[in-house]
Order: structure tokens, then sequence, then C-alpha cells
């Protein structure tokens, strides 16, 4: 007889009302896979713009679906392949953009990592589809190297924060966007300086040449951050550049990438290696209990969280 677990699912698009807690049966890993039990899992934006249906002319998403990419938890199972993971031990992953928010998730054992020692299983959740989205943004796509100047926008966030941590831990100085309110937060995260985005004064291009712009927010920002490059300078966003940035972009001497974060266990080791050090932390925002996950994915769609949003599950 096949076992059961709860998830959480939505059979059509729409509001926070569409998600339901569903009675399904638990998966079996293949031999590439192990199987989390999980202990939460982490709430990121994407959740409920796919959950709202913002991606269908992208993404064909077989409904009913289950949202989340962030998981953490312990090892239930592992596949026959698998030699480097163990029953009974704690463990995070990216499973993608979906799939995530279950008792029991099958993901393939490359997409995850041991879980840091130093952090317990609501903190671990909160890290790797945002900490993974910093870490291509900057190392894969950015190049970022020591000595180099980097721009963070939205950089009190969960991707931001991450971002500005992983930015300084590799010797780069750091300048972050926030609001006043959150400057100070930011600063202690390890930024040299903080631009209040609010201020009708704040002049991007006249912050000093830096080599790398990190944009979590668009629009004006975008543009104001094109003249804040050096020639031969990036800007990476979380969205494929128009065709009008990257001509601006091409007469300023600088380039325009937009990323589409992947799971990567290898990368979520290196930064596990660094919260265990102390030079990369995560801060929670808010703790959600499973039947809360509409919540929390409105909470998240305000976008003016301070870390991250987690939604624990109990068995």
């Amino acid at each position: 007889m096949t076992e059961s677990m709860r998830a959480i699912r939505f059979h059509d698009y729409g509001g926070p009302e569409v998600l339901k807690i569903d009675v399904v049966p638990r998966p079996a890993p293949k031999d590439d896979e192990i199987l989390i039990r999980a202990q939460a899992w982490g709430v990121n934006p994407v959740d409920w713009k796919i959950r709202e249906g913002h991606v269908r002319k992208r993404v064909n998403i077989p409904l009913p679906a289950t949202p989340g990419g962030d998981i953490a938890g312990v090892v239930a199972e592992v596949g026959a392949q698998v030699t480097d993971f163990s029953v009974g031990q704690a463990v995070f992953a990216m499973v993608g953009l979906l799939g995530a928010s279950a008792e029991y998730v099958a993901v393939k054992a490359a997409f995850a990592a041991p879980a840091p020692a130093t952090l317990d299983g609501i903190q671990a959740a909160s890290v790797p589809l945002a900490a993974l989205t910093a870490y291509q943004a900057l190392f894969e796509h950015g190049g970022l190297q020591a000595g180099q100047r980097a721009l963070v926008h939205a950089a009190a966030g969960g991707v931001g924060g991450f971002a500005v941590q992983l930015a300084r831990s590799a010797g780069a100085e750091v300048v972050g966007t926030a609001s006043a309110a959150n400057a100070d937060y930011v600063r202690g995260l390890g930024a040299a300086a903080v631009i209040d985005y609010r201020s009708p004064d704040a002049d991007l291009a006249s912050q000093g040449r830096f080599d790398l712009v990190f944009d979590l927010v668009g629009g004006d920002a975008s543009l104001q951050s094109l003249h804040a490059l050096r020639p031969g300078g990036v800007m990476v966003g979380g969205v494929p550049p128009g065709e009008a940035l990257q001509q601006q972009a091409a007469a300023a001497q600088v380039r325009v990438l937009g990323i589409q974060v992947h799971p990567d266990g290898r990368q979520l080791r290196e930064i596990a290696t660094l919260i265990d050090a102390g030079k990369v932390g995560t801060t929670i925002a808010a703790v959600y209990s499973m039947n809360q996950v509409g919540i929390a994915h409105e909470q998240s769609k305000t976008g003016h969280t301070r870390g991250k949003i987690v939604v624990q599950c109990l068995s």
C-alpha cells in the first residue's frame, strides 16, 4: 500500500485562497535522488507569481501544482546510486521553482547539500533559492572578484541580503540601496555605504564607478545604474533586459544580463561553508505554519520584507 503525505497545492491560478492542503501519495526516490522529510520550506516572490499565473506564457505548468523551491529537512531514503548522503542526515536544497511544499520531497542528490551545522531547519530553509540567486548573479554571471566594487539594489531583502554578504566575503566593496529604516541593517551585513532609494537626492551615478550592479528592482533604477557602471562593467538583473536597455548599455560600453537561478548542490556546499565560518548569515522575517502558507505568500508580495519568510512543516 502506497504511503500518503500532505502537500500544499493549487488546482487553478488565483489568489492565496487557491492554496489547499491535499493528501497525496508519498514519492519514492529515483536512483539519483534522495527523499527529504521536510522540516521547513522557504517562501520566495516567484511562488506567488507562479500561483497567480504570471509565468504562464513562459512556463507550462501542469495543474494541480505544488509551489516552493526551498526545502530543509532530513534524508528519509536514498536512491540506489547515491553515495554522498545517508538516512537521517540534515540537508537543504533548491528543488527548482516548484514542488518543495510537501512533507516528503524527492530531489536529485546533485541539487542538495548537507545543511549548515550552525543553522536549524527553519533557518536552513531560508537559504537555498535566495542565496543561489545571489551567488550565481555575482560570480557566474557577473564575474565579481576581490577588490572590485558592487552595487546591490534591494539590499535588505532576502536575495539582496545574501548578495551583500557574499560579495563582501569575496573581498569586494559593497554599496547597497535600501530604505533609511533598513540602512543600519544593510551596513551590518557588510555594506560600506547605503543609498536611500526613497530620497529625491539619491543619484546612483554620482556614487562612483561600479564594476557590477545587481539589479533586483528594475525600471528607473536600471537606467540610473547603467551610468553608475565603469566602462566594461556589468549589470545583472532578475529578468532578461529589454531591447531599449540593451541599446543604452551598448552606448555606455557596459553589459546587461538577466539571471534564471538553477539548483546547484556544489554551490550550496560552498554557501554552507561560508555560513558555518560566520561569513554569511540568514535573517528570518517571519515563520508561518502549514495552514498559513497563503498569508506567507501575501507577506512576500508586499516586497518590503527584511530577510526571508519560512513555512514550518509540522507532521
